[in-house]
């Protein structure tokens, strides 16, 4: 099988350079492939596109609840226009009386919103205090009492008109010990292990 292997004689050493050349460019030159050309494709009908506008905000003091006074037709003002109503005599914003801080103007005014909501909306006290931030029934229902220890004690007069109400209950000095009396109830164990009441129950 193996044979004599041809050898190239070369007559000059241009020759034999130029021969060289040749066959590095036959063995080594990158392959060139002619390519088919892509097929065109259809592309889809450019869609103009929306222009941008900023997404509409609700202010915190544009959200209402409404309650069942209200719905009914049986309440003076809605409860929001309570809250309004005593930021506005206050100088306190409404996302304010909705914040977490607690200081003395904020809680004041927070408990006459109470009193205004419960009297003029007739808003329950989880609806209040959704209102006022999310805070808890127990909370509008201190606020409201403490407000009403106030009137009973005879240092505010109210005149049946909430903006009045508001402004005479903002201007008040209400006393720091000040709160509603509240009744309670004491069980006393007989010693034939049955339990009698003394007192009255809390209200």
């Amino acid at each position: 099988m193996g044979g004599l292997v041809p050898v190239r004689e070369f007559t000059s050493p241009e020759e034999m350079r130029a021969h060289y050349a040749a066959v590095r460019q036959r063995c080594f030159a990158p392959a060139v492939r002619k390519l088919a050309s892509p097929p065109t494709l259809a592309l889809p009908p450019l869609v103009p596109k929306r222009p941008w506008t900023a997404p509409s905000i609700v202010p915190r003091e544009e959200i209402a609840v409404s309650t069942t006074a209200q719905v009914t037709g049986q309440a003076m003002l809605s409860l929001t226009e309570c809250v309004r109503m005593v930021g506005l005599v206050a100088d306190i914003t409404m996302i304010e009386l909705a914040g977490p801080r607690r200081r003395a103007n904020l809680t004041k005014a927070r408990q006459i919103c109470s009193w205004l909501g419960k009297q003029y909306a007739g808003a329950s006290f989880p609806q209040i205090g959704k209102r006022l931030g999310g805070r808890d029934h127990t909370t509008a229902l201190h606020g409201y009492r403490r407000t009403q220890a106030v009137i009973d004690r005879g240092l505010v007069t109210v005149a049946g008109d909430p903006f009045l109400d508001a402004k005479a209950l903002w201007e008040a000095d209400w006393p720091a010990a000040l709160m509603p009396k509240v009744r309670t109830q004491v069980l006393h164990r007989t010693p034939t292990g049955q339990f009698t009441a003394k007192g009255q129950p809390s209200c």
